[in-house]
């Protein structure tokens, strides 16, 4: 009972034209964008359109953090990270690559020291009792 891949492709293809004729799309892409204009959907704030601090509550709307608060808030440091991690402070994101150098606000390579001290402290401590963990090791390949 095996069915012909063009026939299955056939079957799909005419499956999905009797789905949504081309009026049910565009009543369905209208629908979309009434629910957009809605007011219940209100746009993210920025500091710089709000003109006030980041965190700062308006009505029933926060005030998010971008990237360029952080780098006012906060003195820029730079570290070469051992292994690739995302990191994350009040929403704004950064993936840190291994072996390249970043340039970021402090409080990234805080999260990313406080992340590996863990790890780093495993290590001393296994080399205290002389066995050695190879940087590689744990990676996946």
């Amino acid at each position: 009972m095996a069915t012909s891949k063009a026939k299955v492709k056939r079957r799909i293809t005419k499956d999905m034209k009797r789905a949504m004729t081309p009026r049910q799309a565009k009543e369905a892409i209208t629908e979309i964008a009434q629910e957009i204009a809605d007011e219940d959907m209100k746009p993210e704030l920025t500091s710089a359109a709000a003109k006030v601090p980041p965190g700062t509550v308006i009505g029933d709307t926060k005030v998010i953090y971008t990237f360029k608060d952080l780098e006012a808030m906060f003195p820029i440091v730079t570290f070469t990270p051992e292994v690739t991690i995302p990191l994350s402070f009040n929403g704004v994101r950064f993936q840190a690559l291994e072996g390249r150098e970043c340039h970021v606000p402090k409080c990234f390579f805080d999260i990313y020291t406080k992340v590996r001290k863990p790890r780093t402290e495993m290590r001393q401590e296994l080399a205290g009792m002389g066995i050695r963990v190879e940087p590689g090791a744990g990676k996946v390949l």
